[in-house]
């Protein structure tokens, strides 16, 4: 059945297949060499510049972006250096520059004790510890856990961590009920810098 289809486009073209069949016999050996050479080299040349250079390509955009994003980080950075120096923060507030300074060499657990002392509840601290960072996240993580505060302390505890100066980043707050007491609270806190 292929060969019925096939027939027609044979006899079509074999006039043209001679022709060049014909030709190519013509032609003196260095030239047949020298054409071979050419369709290899373009075998050969093609995939490369149909896939290869498009995909350095893309890879040279993933590049320059990362650099384009590294280089605002860096801004903002010296950006929050000038906020520093210049001792203000947000609000206007001249001496939390100087307070800032002061803080922002200190860990982020003393800042969290310090912090719990600040609210009084540092007595009910039942364990800071480090967590882990993820994949491309290199802020400094701590685990607050905190047992039996009352809502008023818990509230106190988060305005602390929101308007501390240099700032800190909550990323996770559980609330549950202490098992001894309905009215106390048991918090764990996650808090990143």
């Amino acid at each position: 059945m292929l060969d019925n289809l096939l027939e027609p486009l044979q006899t079509r073209f074999e006039p043209v297949l001679d022709a060049a069949r014909a030709r190519w016999a013509a032609l003196p050996d260095d030239r047949r060499a020298l054409i071979r050479l050419t369709l290899v080299s373009l075998l050969i040349v093609m995939p490369v510049v149909l896939y290869v250079v498009p995909l350095i390509g893309s890879r040279m955009t993933a590049q320059q972006k990362l650099e384009q994003a590294r280089a605002q980080l860096e801004q903002a950075r010296q950006l929050e250096e000038l906020i520093l120096r210049r001792g203000l923060n947000s609000t206007g507030d001249k001496k939390a520059g100087k307070r800032a300074a002061r803080t922002r060499n200190q860990s982020l657990i003393a800042m969290l004790d310090g912090i719990a002392a600040k609210v009084g509840v540092s007595g009910r601290v039942k364990a800071m510890r480090p967590v882990k960072s993820g994949r491309g996240d290199d802020r400094e993580r701590v685990e607050l856990q905190l047992d039996a505060l009352v809502l008023s302390e818990a509230v106190r505890l988060l305005y602390e961590l929101e308007y501390h100066d240099p700032p800190v980043v909550v990323s996770r707050f559980e609330v549950m009920r202490d098992s001894g007491d309905e009215r106390k609270l048991d918090v764990r806190i996650e808090v990143a810098r």
